[in-house]
């Protein structure tokens, strides 16, 4: 581990200690919070749904470039930050739904700091709610376009639907494959190829997880018949928004 990660998961712990949390045991979850004077925010992925789910949020997002772009937002209070910092870009694809986030930012809107602490103590709590969703996926064929929240599939009213990426590294030919597809609730599916020499794009993919939004574009055919299509554009959120619902606990 080198000292810029090893000072990312002791800054985040030590926020950790030092904030107005809700505990359950050894469970920690604090709530999102917005400095403007310190410039910092902070807050658990799952604390939104726990809190003020109308109002509060807190995600980045990585897309083509590759810049990231983190947001908060706490009551009437938000903020906002980019950064192309490839260091920056490797901390966000760290996060998952049970990470903890932490980011500052200068005057004119970029990012200084990102600190991602996922753990034990932020493990999600048990019981999640039921939720059902239809359209978690929708495809433009116009406008060559998917998108979709990945977990909001795993409760919809419609089999059908489905969308990630998929990424492969084949040793003994020094290649890497990578793919992105989507299904809609009509049963409409596409699929687009990562040209294996775009590094920007297999970064972004790297970074998706199980309740990340997705969005892609493509050029060519992403019809299963034909498959020639070529993803042009990659986005992929992970937020607060996302995290599946959850009950709280004695």
């Amino acid at each position: 581990m080198s000292s810029r990660n090893a000072l990312i998961i002791l800054g985040a712990a030590a926020c950790l200690a030092g904030s107005g949390l809700a505990h359950s045991g050894t469970h920690a979850t604090p709530a999102v919070s917005v400095n403007e004077s310190t410039r910092t925010a902070m807050g658990a992925l799952s604390a939104p749904r726990l809190y003020r789910p109308n109002t509060d949020y807190i995600r980045c997002s990585i897309a083509f470039g590759p810049t990231v772009d983190c947001q908060a937002r706490a009551g009437s209070q938000h903020i906002s930050c980019l950064s192309g910092d490839p260091e920056f870009v490797a901390v966000v694809s760290a996060m998952n739904d049970d990470s903890v986030l932490n980011f500052r930012w200068a005057n004119n809107g970029t990012c200084t700091s990102i600190q991602v602490y996922s753990g034990s103590l932020t493990a999600p709590l048990p019981a999640p709610a039921t939720i059902s969703r239809a359209d978690a996926v929708t495809i433009n064929l116009t406008n060559q376009t998917a998108r979709g929240i990945a977990s909001n599939t795993f409760n919809s009213t419609n089999d059908l639907e489905f969308i990630g990426c998929s990424f492969a590294a084949l040793p003994s030919t020094s290649t890497v494959t990578a793919q992105c597809f989507a299904s809609s609730s009509t049963g409409q599916r596409v699929t687009c190829n990562v040209p294996p020499d775009n590094a920007e794009l297999l970064q972004i993919i790297r970074a998706m997880h199980a309740t990340s939004s997705v969005e892609f574009d493509w050029e060519g055919d992403a019809l299963p018949r034909v498959n020639d299509a070529v993803c042009t554009y990659i986005r992929v959120l992970t937020s607060s928004d996302h995290v599946p619902l959850v009950r709280h606990q004695p």
